[in-house]
């Protein structure tokens, strides 16, 4: 028994030739691989990509075929349901990971890491679809068929903007749980350290 007393001594310990309570051996290594990912913020965007996407397909059913025709935007148009239907998908699934981590099994890391990837093709993609729109020439309001193309094209730059967020809290979720430091919460890890400070 004094031995296993002795050896848990030890570990707290300053190691030899360093300074009192600078080089404490208190915890294990920092595990990059899986930490703590903030998930309100993250649930509220997801939410939130849903919601846009549902109104923006009201907006695109509802479209003028002459103006949709004029303009050369019927293949667009038809790919704006698709990328729509994937936006939504993916938003839904970045729920699921965190609803039901044990389905998956992943890494937080390796969670992020695809998230980033599936955030950054689905910014790029809406952020290509309202150019190209806005790139056929302006739509004065009023016009037939311009109020709902105007507003099409507004939803799309508010749905880009939310997952140009969503890829933000990615990287600083990433960043932080490689590279931050975590905070010693432990009412007696904290004891511990001011007790071999004075020590």
């Amino acid at each position: 028994m004094p031995a296993k007393k002795s050896r848990s001594n030890d570990a707290l310990k300053p190691s030899e030739g360093g300074t009192s309570g600078s080089n404490l051996s208190l915890s294990p290594p920092k595990d990059t691989y899986n930490f703590r990912i903030p998930k309100k913020t993250r649930f509220a965007n997801r939410f939130i990509q849903i919601g846009l996407v549902m109104f923006a397909f009201g907006f695109l059913f509802h479209q003028n075929p002459d103006t949709i025709e004029e303009r050369h935007l019927t293949g667009l148009n038809k790919g704006l349901w698709f990328l729509g239907v994937l936006s939504m998908f993916w938003s839904a699934t970045g729920l699921i990971m965190y609803t039901f981590p044990l389905v998956l099994n992943w890494s937080s890391r390796k969670t992020l890491i695809i998230e980033t990837i599936f955030d950054s093709v689905a910014l790029v993609s809406w952020i290509s679809a309202f150019s190209s729109i806005a790139a056929t020439g302006s739509c004065p309001a009023g016009t037939n068929g311009c109020d709902l193309l105007n507003l099409l094209i507004m939803w799309e730059v508010l749905i880009s903007l939310f997952f140009l967020a969503a890829l933000g809290l990615d990287g600083t979720s990433l960043y932080f749980g490689i590279y931050g430091n975590d905070d010693v919460d432990d009412l007696e890890m904290r004891a511990r350290i001011r007790s071999l400070s004075r020590g």
